[in-house]
């Protein structure tokens, strides 16, 4: 199983064009939650999932999974920073990649990406 979590700068083509490059059958997203007590929010990032969708909406042999970003760093939180470096997964200064592969994680862990899981995550 090849798996790629990171930490780039996109603009909506270029995300577009490396995600239809890369040809992936399952993507694993963290679904934008607005926060009220924010005061300036960023909404570009719920434009980066509205490029994913479509490209997914576009194809037949690619699912999408969309996760709160509370499922993963919730209260057990599971895949802490520790238990990424414990399995040499971390990424040093980038905390969204770290983000990503904990989605990833959490989902080839306890969610559908489990049927994937033949000797468990270590």
């Amino acid at each position: 199983m090849k798996v790629e979590a990171d930490q780039q700068v996109w603009d909506h083509n270029g995300l577009y064009k490396w995600v239809a490059h890369t040809q992936p059958e399952h993507i694993v997203c963290e679904r934008f939650e607005y926060r009220m007590h924010l005061e300036k929010a960023d909404l570009f990032s719920r434009e980066l999932i509205g490029v994913v969708s479509l490209y997914v909406q576009e194809r037949d042999d690619v699912q999408l999974y969309m996760q709160m970003p509370r499922e993963v760093l919730g209260k057990t939180n599971y895949f802490s920073n520790e238990k990424l470096k414990e399995t040499r997964v971390f990424r040093p200064g980038k905390p969204h990649a770290n983000d990503a592969m904990r989605h990833l994680l959490y989902w080839y862990t306890f969610k559908q990406g489990y049927q994937f899981n033949k000797e468990g995550y270590h």
